[in-house]
Parts: structure tokens; sequence; C-alpha cells
């Protein structure tokens, strides 16, 4: 398997063939051996830096040169950044690591937008499993297990029903209602 996502990485670094239509490139050829062995780092890299913060896989981004591993992208804060670059600069193969790593503001982790996105599905569920009541001008969002319902109701009964339905579904922890009675 570890092939199979290598050959693509290992391939674009050999670059160039005869029907080519790219401008030189005039950076240093490396030899194949230097490309795949930089492969196989970037490989062992990613999974490291998985292995430590999972949302490390779309946060930070790797590019590996002849053993010099770059880091960039966006981490919570320093501590995070020493222990990244930490980590990758005493892995076997580094030759160096160029950190361009920020510190900042993140926004919410994968593992955060999946659940939201479970929970706003779930809700949709439980307020489509209401007898009689049309949910069709009803707009599910969620974060962090607050749900906020926006949209119209024919009856203040109906909005009701349907803030009662999004408040007993597992994994909500509060409700704001925007719902508006038409």
């Amino acid at each position: 398997m570890v092939a199979s996502l290598l050959v693509p990485a290992v391939l674009g670094a050999c670059g160039g063939g005869q029907g080519d239509s790219r401008a030189a490139d005039t950076s240093p050829t490396f030899p194949p051996v230097t490309a795949i062995k930089d492969g196989l780092l970037y490989a062992a890299v990613k999974a490291r830096l998985a292995g430590s913060d999972i949302d490390s896989t779309t946060r930070i981004s790797v590019i590996v040169h002849a053993g010099v591993v770059t880091l960039r992208g966006r981490v919570k804060d320093v501590a995070t950044k020493g222990r990244e670059v930490k980590v990758v600069a005493a892995m076997r193969g580094v030759k160096g690591v160029d950190d361009q790593l920020e510190v900042g503001h993140l926004g919410p982790s994968a593992a955060q937008v999946v659940s939201d996105a479970a929970l706003v599905a779930a809700v949709e569920a439980a307020l489509t499993a209401q007898a009689g009541v049309n949910v069709a001008g009803v707009v599910v969002h969620a974060r962090d297990g607050t749900i906020t319902l926006a949209g119209h109701a024919p009856t203040a009964a109906i909005k009701s029903t349907l803030v009662a339905a999004a408040a007993k579904t597992t994994g909500v922890r509060n409700v704001v209602d925007r719902i508006v009675v038409k």
C-alpha cells in the first residue's frame, strides 16, 4: 500500500520526459534513489505527525527535498510548534527541518466538523420523524453540541414540537431557536 502511495510522488519528482511541454527545470537533478528516499521520508513524517495529532494531517504540509523537511501550516500554540519540529528533527533520515509553521487560531478540527455534521443529520432525522410536520422550511446548524434551528413553521405548536424534538436528540446540549411562525 505504501508503494502505491509513493509511486505518483516519486514519478512526479523524476519529471520531464520527451513529451513534457513544461519549461526546463534549472534546479539540480537528484538521482532516483534520492527521490525514493524523500518519498519514504515524506510518508514517515506524515505518519509520525498524525500519531501525535490527527488534525496535523490537514493542517501541516510536508515537503521533503534531499532529506530536508519543510513544515508549513498553522498550529494552535508555540508549544505545539516546538513539539512537532522536535519530533520531525529526531526522525531517522532527516537532515534538517525548515520550520515555516505559524501559530494562531485554527478553527474547528476535522473531528469536530464530522461530529457537527453527524449531529445535524441526527437532528434532521428527529425533526422529520415528527408525524404530520413539514420540516422543509427549517434549516439545522450545529457547533460543539449547540443546534441552531432557523427558518419558518406554519404554527407556534409545530415550532414548539420541532424545538422539543431537537432538544431530545442525543448529543444536543443546547438549542437556539430562530424559527419564525408564518
